[in-house]
Formats: C-alpha cells, structure tokens, sequence
C-alpha cells in the first residue's frame, strides 16, 4: 500500500481520510499492519507529528488498534460511551481552567522536550512555526503543530496519548481568536498572532539550547500572555467566566 504527497495546509485530516478511503476501499483489511510513522512520514511527505495526530484520531474513530507488536486495522467500533461524556463534560470549561491546564501540562512538557528533543523533533518544531504565513489560518493550524511537536519531543508515550486525548479541549480558545476577527478586531487579532510567534520561536531556542528550566519558564510565560489577551477579546469584566462555547458565541 502506498500513498502520494499531500497539501499540509490540510493536514492531519487529509491523512485521516486517505486512510478512511483506503479501509472503505479494502485496500486495507481488519487485522493488517499499518506502516510505521517513519514510513508513514515518507509516503505522504510530512512530518511524524502529523502522522501521529492521524493515528490517534484513527484509534478514536475504531478504525485502527495501536499494540506493543504495531498498529492494525480494527474492525471501526466507535469511540466509548464514557469518552464521549467526558469530552461533553470538558466543553463546559472556562477560559481560565483551560490555561491553567495548559500551565500545568504544557510546563512540564516543555521542560522534558528540552532535555530530551531528538534532531527530528526540532526539524518537527520548525516545520511547524514555518507553516505560519502571518494570516489566522496559518498560526491557527501552526499554532496546534507547534505544541504537538512539543508535546511529542518529551519522549513519553503515555503523557503524549494524554496530550492528544485533550488537545481539543486545549486549543478550543482559537474560537475566541476567529470569533473576535470575524466581528471586526483583525488588527488586534493579528497583533496577537506575530506576538505568539516570537513566543514560540523563543521557547524552540530554548528547547534547541537544553535549557530546561528556561523553556518551562518561557512557555508558562507564553500561555500567561495569551490568556490575558484573549480575554481582553472576549471582554470578560465579571468574576465569573463562561465557558469558551459561550465565549466564541459572544463575539
């Protein structure tokens, strides 16, 4: 089985969707061994962290099955009851328990991407700051590769499945950055994203240095910053934050 190159403007869903199309087809068939990332990376000519992403999202949907001996295509059961209400649950979050979440989390996997980040996860890292173009979209969609990368450069496959188990709940503030450029604030919107990308071209140096506590340090620093600007988005005045679902509808 083999795949072409695709566009990384659309990545990970379009590898997702050859997958699909592939399983659909029999091309692939329940009980196969898929490819590993390597060569995964090399077929669709993208990075290891998008492949990643795909898989995960594959496990999820029921159409994969990751084990010690590989990854095998699964019979496609659907994602459980009980992880379905509990990313139900996890909507309900308010801007601030989100970067407090991420403080915590992310944090910690910057210090271990420090000491830890292989020559590919920097190329990883890069790739993904070089997806910026200065618009929305591209820091939106750069913004997401950029941490993934990180979070896959500490080296640890548990914190990783965790990682990406959230990531949807994590990033849901980009709502606010398309709610607030859609009601007519590009200009401060767009200030916000060149000021995340000297953040994030800050920490890599950091991460590429072996700095540890640097890098923990600037990433808390990072996510302090936006959060402060994203709620001066959302204009919260209150003491009590809506959730972000409310947050976007807000704007």
């Amino acid at each position: 089985m083999s795949f072409g190159p695709i566009s990384r403007s659309t990545l990970p869903d379009a590898i997702i969707e050859e997958f699909r199309r592939a399983i659909a087809s029999g091309k692939f068939q329940t009980g196969d061994r898929i490819p590993p990332e390597r060569e995964l990376a090399d077929m669709f000519r993208v990075g290891r962290t998008s492949i990643r992403e795909a898989m995960k999202a594959l496990a999820m949907l029921g159409l994969i099955r990751r084990t010690r001996e590989g990854t095998f295509v699964s019979d496609g059961r659907p994602m459980a009851p009980d992880r379905l209400a509990w990313e139900h649950a996890l909507q309900k979050a308010s801007l601030r328990e989100v970067f407090e979440m991420r403080r915590m989390f992310e944090s910690n996997l910057a210090d271990l991407a420090a000491s830890r980040a292989a020559d590919e996860d920097i190329a990883e890292m890069r790739g993904a700051l070089d997806e910026d173009d200065g618009t929305l979209q591209g820091f939106l969609g750069s913004d997401i590769a950029f941490h993934s990368a990180v979070a896959a450069a500490a080296q640890n496959s548990a914190i990783y499945e965790l990682y990406t188990a959230v990531k949807d709940l994590l990033f849901r503030s980009h709502r606010v950055f398309q709610s607030a450029h859609q009601a007519g604030r590009q200009d401060q919107v767009l200030q916000l994203v060149r000021e995340a990308r000297v953040d994030h071209e800050a920490l890599l140096a950091l991460i590429e240095k072996q700095d540890r506590s640097g890098a923990r340090r600037a990433m808390r620093e990072h996510l302090d910053r936006l959060e402060r600007a994203l709620v001066e988005l959302t204009d919260y005045g209150g003491s009590k934050e809506p959730a972000l679902e409310e947050a976007a509808a807000r704007e």
